[in-house]
């Protein structure tokens, strides 16, 4: 579903483990990765930006933190994650509709 997707990366899912997600987080572009969310959103799909700053720019880690080298990786993920909703009682109708709906934005609305 997803994963077929060009222009989404998701969490990749390694050999011989498993996972209890309680986020599930993909990456998308930083252009449009807001456009995405207020699509979803308008769709009745709720999303989450969790980390919207890397901790280091964090308010309640500034005094704790310290920063070695730039960071950009921290920075561009915060800029380009989305997560969609999960949860134990998500159907699988529910997660196609989410896949269904990205997928159509991803189409139609890039």
């Amino acid at each position: 579903m997803l994963g077929l997707i060009n222009g989404i990366q998701i969490p990749e899912k390694l050999p011989k483990s498993t996972h209890t997600y309680h986020q599930y987080t993909i990456l998308v572009d930083k252009k449009i990765r807001n456009k995405l969310k207020s699509y979803l959103e308008s769709e009745k799909i709720p999303t989450m930006i969790y980390y919207p700053l890397p901790l280091f720019k964090q308010e309640a880690f500034k005094s704790i933190s310290k920063k070695v080298g730039n960071l950009e990786n921290s920075a561009r993920l915060c800029e380009s994650v989305l997560s969609l909703p999960m949860h134990p009682n998500l159907t699988n109708l529910q997660q196609e509709y989410i896949a269904n709906k990205i997928n159509y934005f991803f189409k139609n609305h890039k």
